[in-house]
């Protein structure tokens, strides 16, 4: 397929065009984004790599969305000419841009609708006993996961977990393992922040917690994505360093996309 346009060329029509100016610019930022992704490929997200770049690249909100849906393409531009044509792509673009715009509103909590839900879950586990069997359990876990999505402080998360986990332990013991891993380990976590006042590798932090080196990596990386805790580098090694214990809701909304079992469907009560 080809791309290269003459000067006056754009592809598609109306709002939808794309002009060779920006289809440079956008092979611009995911070429930046490719090069930050593979510079610290265990401690950064690819989410969190395209929010970085295009965040410090954009002019407005509406530039912002219209960036993270060409970069869908741009990305994998090779593999992406196999499965559409990119005129085709860019007739699709808008209806792209409403949906992610959906798609961060569903994201967002305030402070209000956070506390709210998170009594209004309470409320009904109270009112709740333990689940007997599947089916039960079913409805208790998923109360259990809104929950998770209403906290605020690692305190709280990692209590949740912990609800949530036993759950799942006693009737899907094979749901959601990055959430049973974590509450596995909530006591070393908590280590975990006090030795890492100063940044520590993940095997330093292995001989400081007695944790195995893969979970260490995938409690970092889920940690990192919070907030919770920095990731740097010393020479080759990625190492991780405690910043705070407070968090977004939004943002774990956003990061923690893995539990959440509505995809795309804003945080609400779960009836």
């Amino acid at each position: 397929m080809g791309i290269v346009q003459t000067e006056a060329a754009h592809i598609g029509t109306g709002t939808e065009m794309l002009s060779e100016k920006e289809t440079i610019e956008i092979r611009g930022l995911a070429k930046e984004i490719r090069v930050l992704k593979e510079g610290s490929y265990n401690t950064i997200t690819w989410d969190a790599a395209i929010e970085q770049v295009v965040t410090a690249n954009c002019q407005n909100e509406d530039d912002y969305f219209r960036k993270i849906a060409l970069l869908d393409y741009f990305l994998d531009e090779r593999q992406m000419e196999k499965i559409t044509d990119l005129s085709t792509f860019v007739e699709s673009l808008e209806h792209q841009i409403d949906n992610l715009k959906c798609r961060a509103r569903g994201y967002a909590v305030s402070t209000a609708e956070r506390l709210k839900l998170r009594q209004h879950i309470e409320s009904k586990i109270a009112g709740k006993e333990y689940p007997t069997n599947q089916d039960e359990a079913y409805e208790y876990y998923q109360l259990l996961i809104q929950k998770v999505f209403t906290t605020k402080t690692l305190d709280q998360l990692l209590l949740t977990l912990c609800e949530l986990s036993a759950v799942l332990q006693d009737f899907y013991p094979t749901a959601y393992p990055d959430a049973q891993i974590i509450a596995k380990h909530h006591k070393q976590i908590r280590q975990i922040v006090v030795v890492t006042g100063a940044p520590l590798t993940k095997k330093e932090i292995v001989v400081e917690t007695g944790i195995s080196l893969s979970d260490v990596g995938l409690i970092m990386s889920r940690f990192v994505q919070l907030g919770i805790f920095e990731a740097g580098k010393n020479g080759r090694f990625n190492t991780y360093k405690y910043v705070r214990s407070t968090f977004d809701t939004s943002t774990l909304r956003k990061e923690w996309d893995w539990l959440w079992s509505l995809p795309y469907k804003k945080l609400e009560p779960y009836e």
